[in-house]
């Protein structure tokens, strides 16, 4: 049981999930058909179908190599959603939630149809609901217990430089040992000041993240400590879990040694290159 979750077992953050969220409206046809699908990822991908949002397919199955490999390195913890409008996003991180784990969703808009897509797929999921600006839980009372509960964090609120800081600080003190921290719109031309933001809170505060991996509008900051673990996952076994998902069609990309920087990039298919390395070493990845 998580601190802030009632003993009745629903969520107490700022609605009672079991009072606030709808009945499932959708089809339950079409669930049925998910319901005997053997992966994640194809769950997903049936059930994100009509969902309205902004999440490359790309990002989806980067996504899911990810929480696998969480899953597959017992790395556990709950699940954060800053910015949900209609859980397009949370639905794969709700997929991946475990019993004892809590999906936790920060968004001040009202969020009925979000929690009918997630019921839809995860009816006994445990989903948490805070429904104010994300700046605002600092003061909740519950705070103090969420500290360093968090394996997954998805920040894709306001996209202001002085609200995705806020952002990187929440997620700073709530993130893990273990965890990754996910930035929407980052190396968005769109939004430079995402960006921005993300490279001044790494130069700030160079203990608290490292810059993993950038890709499809995503960049992924995890622990220093923990960098290398998911570096070796993303150098030796990333592409292949990309592909079985059907995204070959992909490189992945270590175009300087880690000296020098030690991030890697997701891109869209470069020549024949599944791993891509520097210019003057390319069919090597560098360790």
């Amino acid at each position: 049981m998580l601190p802030w979750q009632g003993r009745d077992g629903d969520a107490r953050l700022g609605i009672n999930v079991g009072l606030h969220c709808p009945g499932n409206s959708r089809d339950t046809d079409s669930f049925a058909v998910i319901g005997e699908m053997t992966t994640t990822f194809q769950k997903y991908a049936q059930a994100s179908k009509t969902v309205e949002g902004w999440f490359f397919d790309e990002a989806a199955a980067t996504w899911d190599c990810l929480l696998d490999f969480q899953k597959s390195s017992r790395f556990g913890g709950n699940l954060l959603e800053i910015g949900v409008w209609n859980g397009k996003s949370a639905l794969l991180s709700v997929l991946h939630a475990r019993a004892d784990e809590i999906q936790l969703l920060v968004d001040p808009r009202d969020l009925t149809e979000a929690m009918d897509n997630l019921r839809g797929v995860r009816a006994d999921a445990k989903i948490d609901i805070f429904q104010k600006p994300s700046r605002a839980l600092f003061k909740h009372p519950e705070y103090r217990n969420m500290l360093s509960s968090f394996r997954w964090i998805h920040i894709d609120g306001k996209h202001s430089a002085q609200d995705v800081s806020v952002d990187l600080r929440l997620a700073d003190e709530l993130l893990n040992d273990n965890g990754i921290v996910v930035v929407d719109d980052f190396f968005h031309n769109g939004y430079p000041q995402v960006t921005q933001a993300v490279f001044q809170y790494l130069f700030t505060n160079p203990s608290s993240f490292a810059l993993l991996l950038c890709g499809h509008r995503k960049g992924y900051l995890c622990r220093p400590l923990t960098v290398s673990k998911y570096a070796q996952y993303v150098r030796t076994e990333l592409h292949q879990d990309l592909a079985s998902r059907g995204f070959d069609r992909l490189t992945v990309w270590k175009s300087t040694e880690s000296a020098d920087c030690q991030t890697y990039g997701v891109t869209d298919r470069f020549l024949t290159f599944d791993y891509r390395g520097p210019d003057w070493s390319q069919d090597t990845i560098p360790v």
